[in-house]
């Protein structure tokens, strides 16, 4: 009876940039501002080539990041933190509605995130919601294979120990939704 009902448990995962906040509060543009500096700064990339590279980049990797592993040698830690070095609180709040809303899901809730732990604790806390979420899966424990790679969601179902069948997959990006609904999840 119990490993029946393990089988049947559905965990809620959530994305967590524009999805457990709104896009419109304009934050992640300091992001990808601070992105553009470190290009300049770190790898002395051309300014007239960083908007496209970075662009290209996520669009093509998934991540900017992952553009810059595969054509520059960083450490993804160190442009982590460069990166999500941005004032959080002036851009978000806590968000009561959410929390009730997240609080009356009865199943496990994840976050996943192609940023790493630190930030993600941040926004979490800001929101008013850290305590909402079981589990915060980050790119360094998805061993830096960002969504929308399959192999992102498969390290993700291996951390979980469950099925796709067994999860429901909330994100803002049509192509993890895509991704995700090609190995099985619930979008």
């Amino acid at each position: 009876m119990i490993e029946e009902q393990a089988k049947k448990t559905i965990h809620f995962i959530f994305d967590l940039d524009n999805t457990l906040y709104s896009a419109d509060i304009g934050f992640f543009k300091l992001i990808d501002r601070n992105i553009n500096l470190y290009m300049r700064d770190k790898l002395h990339i051309d300014e007239k080539e960083i908007e496209s590279k970075r662009i290209n980049y996520f669009r093509r990797y998934g991540t900017t990041l992952k553009g810059l592993q595969l054509f520059y040698e960083i450490d993804p830690d160190d442009y982590l933190e460069y990166v999500h070095d941005v004032d959080l609180e002036s851009y978000l709040m806590p968000d009561g509605n959410l929390k009730a809303m997240l609080n009356e899901l009865n199943f496990p809730k994840i976050v996943c995130s192609n940023g790493n732990f630190e930030y993600v604790v941040r926004v979490l806390k800001i929101l008013g919601i850290h305590e909402c979420f079981e589990d915060i899966i980050d790119i360094r424990r998805l061993e830096y294979i960002p969504k929308p790679y399959l192999e992102a969601y498969e390290i993700m179902l291996d951390i979980m120990q469950a099925s796709a069948s067994q999860c429901v997959f909330i994100d803002d990006m049509r192509r993890n939704i895509r991704a995700a609904a090609k190995l099985g999840f619930r979008t």
